[in-house]
């Protein structure tokens, strides 16, 4: 597969990133502050303008600088100049669009908050120069953020490079192999209209919030395998299970965390689109997935699989989890008579 291929693949992501316990789980010391649905939607949007500001250089670099806290870092790099100086020049520019990231999962902290996310930088070709589109790294980000009286800031920022890794092994129940339901012959009769749900729970801000971290963290929990796997585990209710494979029970779920290629800087699994819908008893959602294996001493990267998942989520005495999750690969569509962008 090419890296033109690659690049477009990847577009998809979001994917994650994400720490290792839910929002319910997130209060571990009496002088860790709570954090609203507002200071979380504020951070959020903190990360999403990181890579607008670093890549286009906007305001000869100071909007890249002052999305830190007075004294703030990157890596090794404090102060406000010389923060600015490193979203100036090469490939900086208003037209630019190189790094593209997951949204955060955040955690607070007697300080202020925490936060993990996926990322990979990406060289976009030009289509009139034929000049190819290539892959240039993938990375997670670990965050420090503190509030201050212009709102949310970095207080520290600094990333790791995601590593290669041993091939991925073939799952005793390939979920690319699995029957495709069965699509409507021409002349065949419409299905009937389907009705609108009702009687639905009433989700709140912190609902959705915390169902989000939780979808946030699944990517980071399932490719570091923290914990022999048990992190990725506790994610599921009691009684939760994962589908193609069909895995239930927490034993059995840390060890299908454990089976799958991970390291401590394992970057593989990326998310994006997520939905969250109620329903009766809890509620529903779906994101996209591509799986990337990253080339190991500068090998290419290649796509291991692609597909969507469908999630039932559950509210327990520990916060919401999974009560089912199923892969479902994405497979060649017949051709459309008109490209939709």
């Amino acid at each position: 597969m090419s890296r033109h291929q690659l690049a477009a693949w990847t577009l998809i992501t979001v994917g994650v990133g994400a720490l290792t316990y839910s929002v319910a789980h997130a209060q571990k010391a009496s002088d860790t502050p709570t954090l609203t649905a507002a200071d979380y939607v504020e951070i959020q949007m903190l990360v999403a303008r990181y890579g607008f500001a670093l890549d286009t250089g906007t305001d000869d670099g100071y909007m890249y600088a002052d999305l830190f806290a007075p004294g703030g870092t990157f890596i090794k790099t404090t102060g406000r100049d010389e923060l600015a100086k490193l979203a100036r020049g090469g490939r900086r520019g208003p037209m630019n669009v190189r790094n593209m990231s997951s949204l955060a999962i955040i955690e607070p902290s007697p300080e202020g908050a925490t936060g993990i996310q996926y990322a990979e930088a990406i060289n976009f070709g030009e289509r009139d120069k034929k000049t190819p589109t290539e892959m240039d790294h993938f990375l997670w980000y670990e965050d420090v953020y503190v509030k201050t009286p212009d709102g949310w800031r970095f207080k520290t920022r600094v990333f790791y490079a995601s590593e290669g890794g041993p091939a991925p092994k073939q799952l005793q129940n390939d979920p690319l192999k699995a029957p495709v339901a069965p699509t409507a012959a021409p002349g065949d009769p419409a299905p009937p209209p389907v009705p609108r749900a009702t009687g639905l729970r009433n989700l709140t801000a912190e609902d959705y919030i915390e169902i989000q971290q939780l979808v946030f963290t699944y990517p980071y929990a399932l490719d570091t395998a923290a914990n022999n796997g048990f992190n990725y585990a506790d994610m599921f209710a009691p009684d939760g299970e994962f589908i193609r494979p069909p895995t239930k029970g927490r034993d059995n779920l840390a060890k299908l965390a454990i089976d799958q290629p991970h390291g401590a800087n394992y970057v593989r699994h990326y998310l994006s689109n997520i939905v969250i819908e109620p329903t009766a008893d809890g509620a529903i959602g779906k994101q996209y997935l591509v799986v990337l294996d990253i080339g190991a001493a500068g090998t290419p990267g290649t796509i291991f699989l692609g597909g969507h998942y469908e999630d039932v989520y559950s509210k327990t005495d520990a916060g919401w989890k999974f009560k089912r999750r199923e892969f479902i690969p994405s497979r060649k569509a017949a051709a459309a008579s008109a490209a939709v962008q």
